[in-house]
């Protein structure tokens, strides 16, 4: 097995405690930007803002282009599944009435379905440990998330808003498992900028029959714009891009888990929402959860580079 070099495997261990709380922050601006915009015409915006920040990296950097078409068409492939169906979903189901809470429930069912897909397709072979903590994992995010779920009410709408919930979860877990396994050598931004042309022409059709393009141009909608585009675009979005390029999908998705309890936090700081004892011993439970699997994964890396 090839050498690992050391400045990327510690780049590689330090890039998710940077993603956790930028990716986070996605919640707390879906939140502030569905107030004075519709949710799918905001993200058109941000799409369109995002397209063109990636095509200027593309041109400011020797970026290397695919020079298959069947890499061009992968790509593009997973940006239908990661900017097309799961932003669109989470933001037009939590717009909707879904609660925050519920919908970072069922995200985080993405690790779960990454296991089982990366056992099953990629060949990652999962050892008691590594399953006891994404079954961890997902205990201490549904503690995290329960004080939220009690009392929930879904409107006239239930099967709908939680089926767009799902396609969102679809979209995320098939984004993470198209790129690992059929476009894993590629210039990443490159891919993100395929990625965001690809989910600005599947939201259009529905943003077109859906909506009224409703966007108000206050300070607070261009500000959580601005954090849209450069924090979670071309912010969080490259950093996932280059964890499942560069990483094990198990320790990837894992990280996942850690989401909900860090916007919990978030909330707590930035809306004063009440963060009680269950949530916090979720918080405990859930990186107990990520460290088995992260910690495990890093052992078998080094027991087989001697």
């Amino acid at each position: 097995m090839a050498k690992i070099n050391v400045s990327s495997s510690t780049l590689l261990a330090l890039i998710p405690w940077v993603f956790v709380p930028i990716w986070a922050t996605g919640f707390i601006a879906a939140r502030l930007g569905t107030q004075d915009a519709e949710p799918l015409t905001f993200l058109m915006v941000r799409y369109v803002l995002s397209v063109l920040s990636f095509g200027a990296l593309c041109f400011l950097l020797p970026v290397t282009w695919p020079k298959s078409p069947r890499v061009w068409v992968h790509a593009c492939i997973s940006g239908l599944f990661l900017p097309g169906l799961y932003l669109a979903g989470t933001w037009w189901s939590v717009a909707h009435g879904l609660p925050a809470g519920l919908s970072a429930l069922i995200s985080g069912l993405q690790p779960v379905l990454i296991a089982v897909l990366a056992a099953r397709f990629l060949g990652e072979a999962f050892s008691k440990i590594q399953i006891a903590g994404v079954v961890l994992g997902f205990v201490g995010v549904m503690l995290v998330l329960w004080p939220k779920l009690a009392g929930v009410s879904l409107g006239d709408k239930p099967f709908l808003l939680v089926f767009v919930g799902g396609i969102a979860l679809l979209g995320v877990t098939m984004a993470s498992f198209w790129q690992k396994a059929f476009i894993p050598k590629i210039d990443l931004t490159v891919l993100a900028f395929l990625q965001f042309c690809a989910g600005m022409v599947l939201t259009l059709p529905f943003a077109a029959a859906l909506e009224h393009w409703h966007f108000a141009h206050t300070w607070q909608n261009w500000l959580t714009m601005a954090w849209s585009v450069v924090g979670l675009s071309v912010g969080s979005i490259y950093l996932l891009l280059y964890m499942i390029q560069h990483g094990a999908m198990a320790r990837v998705s894992s990280m996942m888990f850690l989401v909900p309890p860090t916007t919990a936090i978030m909330a707590f700081v930035l809306f004063g929402e009440h963060l009680s004892a269950l949530q916090i011993a979720g918080m405990a439970v859930t990186a107990l959860g990520v460290a088995l699997v992260s910690r495990t994964i890093v052992l078998e890396k080094n027991v087989n580079l001697r």
